[in-house]
């Protein structure tokens, strides 16, 4: 085969075996193993220098495995009181601030509709019982444009809740099944979910997603199928390169791994 000049050091993530830079052809993006024969894209061998087998036969990190009929689960907790801490921090000073503007508006949607300000709504957000900006009461107009401003900023604060019960009791949860597949993490049935096609997976592979600005990275998972997703944004790295693996191991190196109790569908 047609090879560069760059040393490889991978492993087949079928067998194990080393694949040696005589074995890639980079021209064409593929390898071939020289023990199981198995022809395969680069993007799929395995450069951390780990066994698979090795990876396979330990629990998975903070998860587990198990089987609902003929459908195979795999739940990762994703519990991190540190980090909870800090996004309960940072949400109770987003809302703390947030809070003196909600009661002002609050104070100018009740006057406007009622004439009136209910007791419950703090004194800081009138004069005299009167909502007040700019030194005069807040009639309709500013009211409504104080509320469409302070939208975006409550979703936020919304979005800080979410994330505090996300890091105390969240979980991401992979379902394979015979037809369709599919990642989830949420609280309860409050999820983000993504599928793809179970019979289609092509690749599976770790990438890393950098902001535009470049000042911030995440590590995901890509499964390329028939609809590509892509998905584990909140898993640890240990979490995440367990599930890739595992992954690999189910979908495209079926009859490899035998410690792995699959479905009878991918037997």
């Amino acid at each position: 085969m047609n090879t560069s000049s760059r040393q490889l050091h991978s492993q087949c993530p079928s067998c194990d075996a080393e694949i040696r830079q005589e074995h890639v052809n980079v021209s064409e993006g593929v390898a071939v193993c020289p023990s199981c024969s198995q022809v395969m894209p680069l993007s799929q061998l395995n450069f951390t220098g780990v066994s698979i087998d090795d990876v396979l036969t330990t629990t998975p990190p903070r998860g587990e495995i198990y089987m609902d009929g003929d459908e195979m689960t795999v739940r990762f907790s994703l519990c991190s009181p540190l980090q909870a801490l800090f996004v309960l921090g940072a949400m109770l000073f987003w809302n703390g601030i947030l809070s003196l503007f909600l009661s002002l508006a609050v104070a100018a949607v009740f006057y406007n509709l009622t004439g009136s300000v209910p007791d419950w709504v703090p004194d800081l957000a009138t004069e005299d019982g009167i909502p007040i900006m700019n030194g005069s009461p807040m009639g309709p107009g500013i009211t409504i444009g104080l509320c469409l401003f302070l939208t975006p900023f409550v979703v936020i604060g919304l979005g800080m809740c979410y994330m505090v019960f996300l890091k105390l009791f969240g979980t991401t949860v992979i379902r394979i099944g015979q037809m369709e597949s599919s990642a989830s993490t949420g609280i309860g049935c409050i999820r983000r979910r993504k599928s793809f096609s179970s019979r289609e997976v092509t690749s599976i592979r770790t990438i890393t997603h950098s902001t535009r600005d470049s000042r911030s990275q995440t590590h995901l998972i890509e499964v390329l199928s028939a609809k590509p997703v892509k998905f584990g944004r909140d898993l640890t790295v240990d979490q995440m390169e367990w599930l890739a693996v595992f992954l690999r191991a189910v979908f495209l190196f079926r009859k490899s791994h035998t410690m792995i109790q699959r479905p009878t569908w991918l037997s």
